[in-house]
């Protein structure tokens, strides 16, 4: 399991071993200690800082003498000692950092020495930072305003080395004063109100904004102020951004000297699609609402703002908007439906919204004959839907990819998004309301079902697809080869729901490879394709991804903590059509500095140790790319790592998984979820230990029995134990099995035509057990805020 550790400090302090210094194996009775108020201190250009040392001879003895060791360049160290009092004082180190000293950590040694007996010595860990200093921009450094007015502007402060807060004033002509949003100033911008008085004449002036912080001299930034002699003025929202068919709200300064009576505000031939709404101004400021249709184009549109006084004058003011997209995502998950004749299934479409929150409607085009593919709901107001394919006996075998589309209420049709299924009809084998199907693979030699309480019955098995007939309310099946033996119990509802596709996902086989370009001295990256992994570092640059699988993947790099927090997707990658990546570029376009967030985790963890895994979904196969894993946890919080928005698709999702372990049980809990920022994931409820017990049988046949399954295990149990040559499996659904007392027992099935011994775990062979039940809140795999939880027990069979 890989790891990585953001570390926000500098080095801990590092003792000397002192035997190291003694020429004979016996340590001297009189000793030197010597302990450090901090062991590290960041200190900015042109500024010090400093460390005291507590100095203790023990057993009486000389004072020792301190001294410094291997200060950098560019630092002056000076040492004050007080005096002893009963074998001990203290020294201060005081570092001065000249102003051009070379930015970087050093580690600075402190010695005590006296004769005869071993040195102490510790290490400051010294980090030199850029000088503090501020740096001022205003968005607008030039602004004009009518006598009476107001006008807007903003500043935004450039902090290296400073968190304290900013005072601000505006200095310059008197009559010109500024409102601040806030002040002082904590955060990194600021809005300002310039206002100019009634008596202020017409012409430009030079003012400034002054920042100061205590210990640095003041900044200033010009801002030029032209006062007008105009009656009226307009001054709008410099841009605004809309999406189609919502609307925003922006605002519109007027400014009215000698007009009496209210000023009317309207849009002078604006754009189809594109209209406004204004409110009465308030202290001078008009509350205006654009709104754009859903027919207007995305693109930057120039709105001309009109205002006009019952005297008759008037004033314009141009306000920039940019109308946004509004569109879905559309993907199914699985992304092929096997149907046999006479049988449905289904799969999962999930919506992926942006800057729209209406109504979708569902439609599905070139469905194949005596076929039917359709939403449930048809019309979603949601971000996922059922959708259920079915075929009468009718329907001939064939392969078809259908297209489903999402069409936005209210929108044209050329809006709507679609994505592929691909819809399988086969044969139907005869007889039975049940099909197991192993179309992709090769059917095990042995398969038998129990219907309801009844006789375990071997299975008619013809062409890789099993199907029998349940009657009851409940039933099973179980499959058996030389590597044990898997056995469900289902309700009849959910063993009819489709057919049961119990093919492994397919492993790759191709090998895709490329040539990083690494920008950091020292770091390490792992890449995630298709179901392969690779890596590269900094010294071996080649990347080898093996295991890959045939499709359209994402290349999803993640860089490991002398990266620096950075990532890299690579989209669309068709494989095999893709053999080599090329030059893979870490600080090219598609590389990224990552996101932080806190995770905090709840639940009844008390002091469990806790491990979070986070990964990164993309595709419409819903791919898990890992990135790190994190077994830091302090107070049941930590620092988390993703990828920022701007990269993101719609379809991609974050998965972290929170595993909490103790003795014999491990619990984890999973939550996927778009965009990056803090979460909160709550680990699910210890499990009780089943009661374990052989029962009789011609091979090992063990039973356990449940107590109360918490509720977040709400989907399914089971047992597994193993020798290590075979595996037996018992699984149960929670609707079969219920939460209160279920019993998972391996069945007889030694009456059963077909069965073998060899296929069992042998009597009397020792080995492990596990129990485990699994749950989640509902949702396909890629469903925002969809949460799995998982159990898993473990013991030795007696």
């Amino acid at each position: 399991m890989r790891r990585w550790r953001w570390i926000a400090g500098v080095v801990a302090l590092v003792a000397c071993s002192p035997e190291k210094y003694l020429d004979t194996p016996q340590k001297p009775d009189r000793t030197v200690s010597m302990s450090l108020q901090t062991s590290s201190v960041a200190v900015g250009q042109g500024t010090e800082a400093s460390v005291v040392a507590t100095i203790t001879r023990v057993d009486g003895g000389p004072t020792p003498v301190i001294t410094v060791e291997n200060v950098p360049s560019g630092v002056t160290a000076t040492l004050a000692n007080t005096d002893p009092v009963g074998g001990t004082f203290k020294s201060t180190l005081t570092l001065r950092v000249a102003s051009d000293a070379k930015l970087g950590q050093y580690s600075i040694a402190i010695r005590a020495h006296a004769d005869r007996v071993v040195d102490a010595v510790l290490t400051v860990a010294l980090t030199i930072l850029e000088a503090p200093k501020l740096a001022l921009t205003l968005t607008r450094p030039t602004v004009t305003v009518a006598r009476g007015g107001l006008t807007p502007t903003t500043l935004a402060i450039g902090r290296t080395t400073v968190s304290a807060p900013v005072t601000l004033a505006l200095e310059g002509a008197a009559g010109l004063s500024a409102d601040f949003a806030t002040n002082p100033v904590t955060g990194d911008t600021v809005g300002i109100v310039v206002r100019a008085g009634a008596q202020v004449g017409a012409a430009t002036y030079q003012a400034a904004i002054k920042a100061s912080v205590p210990g640095l001299p003041d900044q200033r930034v010009t801002l030029t102020v032209t006062v007008i002699p105009d009656r009226l003025q307009l001054i709008g929202s410099a841009s605004l951004i809309v999406a189609q068919g919502q609307n925003t709200t922006g605002n519109v300064i007027v400014n009215q000297t000698d007009i009496v009576g209210p000023i009317a505000l309207s849009l002078d031939n604006p754009p189809s699609g594109i209209s406004a709404a204004f409110q009465a101004p308030s202290n001078g400021v008009a509350p205006m609402i654009i709104s754009a249709a859903p027919s207007v184009a995305p693109g930057a549109y120039a709105l001309t703002v009109r205002g006009k006084g019952n005297d008759g004058t008037s004033a314009t003011t141009d306000v920039v908007v940019n109308v946004a997209r509004a569109s879905v995502a559309l993907t199914v998950k699985p992304e092929t439906l096997v149907v046999f004749q006479g049988t449905s299934s289904t799969t999962t479409l999930s919506i992926a919204r942006t800057l729209f929150t209406g109504d979708i409607a569902v439609t599905v085009e070139n469905i194949p004959p005596n076929v039917t593919v359709s939403s449930e709901p048809a019309t979603v107001a949601g971000n996922s839907a059922t959708v259920r394919l079915a075929a009468t006996n009718l329907a001939a075998p064939t392969t078809t990819d259908v297209t489903i589309r999402g069409s936005l209420a209210g929108f044209p049709l050329t809006a709507s998004a679609t994505t592929k299924l691909t819809v399988i009809v086969r044969q139907a084998p005869t007889g039975g309301n049940v099909i197991l199907d192993w179309s992709r693979c090769t059917a095990p030699p042995f398969v038998a079902y129990q219907d309801g309480d009844g006789a375990w019955t071997r299975a008619d098995v013809s062409g890789n697809v099993g199907r029998f007939g349940i009657s009851s309310t409940k039933g099973g099946f179980a499959y058996a080869d030389e590597e044990g033996v898997n056995v469900r119990f289902m309700t009849l509802a959910e063993l009819i729901a489709g057919p049961i596709d119990l093919c492994p996902l397919k492993g790759g086989t191709n090998t895709v490879t490329g040539t990083a370009q690494h920008v950091g001295t020292s770091e390490l990256f792992t890449y995630d394709l298709g179901g392969g992994v690779g890596t590269s570092t900094t010294n071996n640059p080649s990347i080898t991804i093996n295991g890959v699988r045939d499709g359209t993947h994402d290349l999803v790099a993640f860089g490991s903590q002398l990266a620096t927090g950075r990532a890299y997707i690579a989209r669309d990658i068709d494989v095999p059509r893709t053999t080599s990546l090329g030059t893979v570029e870490l600080g090219g376009l598609n590389a990224f500095a990552v996101t932080r967030a806190n995770i905090i985790a709840s639940g009844p963890i008390q002091a469990d140790p806790l491990v979070m895994t986070m990964n990164y979904l993309t595709t419409a196969a819903c791919t898990s790319n890992f990135l790190y894993s994190e077994s830091v946890f302090p107070g049941f919080s930590t620092q988390m790592l993703g990828f920022p928005e701007n990269v993101q698709r719609p379809t991609d999702f974050h998965s972290a998984t929170v595993v909490a372990s103790r003795s014999g049980q491990v619990r984890a809990a999973t939550l996927t979820f778009h965009t990056f920022g803090n979460i909160l994931v709550a680990v699910p409820p210890l499990l009780a230990t089943p009661t374990l017990e052989s029962v009789p049988g011609p091979y090992l046949r063990e039973r356990a029995t449940f107590d109360v399954i918490p509720a977040n295990y709400n989907t399914s149990l089971s047992l597994r134990y193993t020798e290590g040559r075979h595996t037996m499996v018992v699984t149960s659904s929670i609707a079969y099995a219920g939460s209160n007392g279920a019993v998972l027992t391996m069945p007889d099935f030694s009456g059963v035509a077909g069965w073998q011994n060899s296929y069992a775990y042998a009597t009397g062979a020792a080995g492990t057990w596990f129990a485990s039940a699994d749950g989640s809140n509902g949702g396909a795999p890629c469903t925002e805020g969809r949460t799995t939880y998982n159990a898993t027990l473990s013991g030795t069979l007696p």
